[in-house]
Order: C-alpha cells, then structure tokens, then sequence
C-alpha cells in the first residue's frame, strides 16, 4: 500500500530493464483530480536521459498518463524501454493518494515461439 500526500510525496522515473506489468489500485480520486498531479505516468526511458530532470520542459510528453480515479484496477503491460512515474500531488489536493501496487515481471516471446506462431498460421491457412 502507498501513500502520495499532498505537496509531499511522489516516484522519480524508473525502469525495470525488463518487461513488466504494473497493477495499481487506485483507492482514491474522483472528479477534479486531473489537475491535482499524481498521475501515474508511463514514458520512453533512455539511458541518456537524467531522471532528475522528470518535471523539467524538457522531456517528452508521456506515452499514458493516468489520472487518479476512485476503485479502478490499473494493468500496464510495458516493455524494458519504458519507464514509470508517479507525478507530485498538488497542495491544494482534498486528501492524499491511496494505493496498493505492484510489478511483475515478465518473460518476452522468444523468437522460437514466435516462428511457431507463424508456423501454425501458415497451416491453419493451408487447411482452410
């Protein structure tokens, strides 16, 4: 379970290396929220990049931003070259972020399967 309270608290860029799914329940928000922060946020990580720099001009705009909204299960299925944060909740925010989360990661394809796949379509196709 975590806790984003108002002009406190927040998560710097972070990246897996490896493909991940992210599962957040969102136990708080509701309407007004999407001007308050606390999104969680999903952006290209490259190595180049200073996560320091996260609220700057300079970064891109995210890939998803997802703003806080009350009872929702969040999955987010990302590859190893994208990382996730969770933006800083605005002062003037009624109450803090509730939430429970967690990431699991998670095997890619391997090519193997892949050719198997491709295989298998072949032949299907071949039947019909």
């Amino acid at each position: 379970a975590r806790r984003f309270r108002p002009g406190l608290d927040y998560i710097r860029r972070e990246c897996a290396g490896e493909p991940c799914l992210d599962a957040v329940i969102c136990l708080c928000g509701g309407k007004g929220w999407r001007e308050l922060g606390c999104a969680d946020g999903y952006v290209e990580a490259t190595a180049n990049r200073d996560t320091s720099l996260m609220a700057g001009n300079r970064l891109p705009p995210p890939l998803l931003r997802l703003t806080p909204a009350r009872n929702t299960l969040r999955l987010v299925l990302r590859d190893a070259r994208t990382a996730r944060f969770v933006e800083p909740l605005a002062r003037a925010a009624p109450s803090s972020r509730w939430d429970v989360a967690a990431s699991i990661e998670v095997e890619p394809p391997s090519e193997a399967s892949e050719e198997e796949e491709e295989e298998e379509e072949r032949d299907g196709e071949s039947l019909a």
